[in-house]
């Protein structure tokens, strides 16, 4: 069920990508590294393949968000 959830958290922070009409170009940039990095992050997500903290960190400041993590 997890891969499911995270499946859908991926998701989640692409459409946000898109809904605010970024593209990856310009995730990249806010990032300061190349679009091709960028869409391998995205390809990561969306395959379960967990990214870095750290790449997560970066491409949610991207979108003007904060990466929260939390134990239960």
């Amino acid at each position: 069920m997890d891969s499911h959830r995270n499946l859908a958290q991926a998701r989640q922070l692409i459409a946000l990508r898109q809904r605010k009409g970024l593209t990856q170009s310009e995730i990249a940039e806010r990032m300061n590294t190349v679009q091709p990095a960028v869409a391998r992050l995205e390809a990561r997500l969306l395959s379960g393949t967990m990214p870095t903290f750290r790449s997560l960190e970066k491409y949610a400041s991207a979108l003007g968000r904060t990466l929260e993590i939390r134990f239960r």
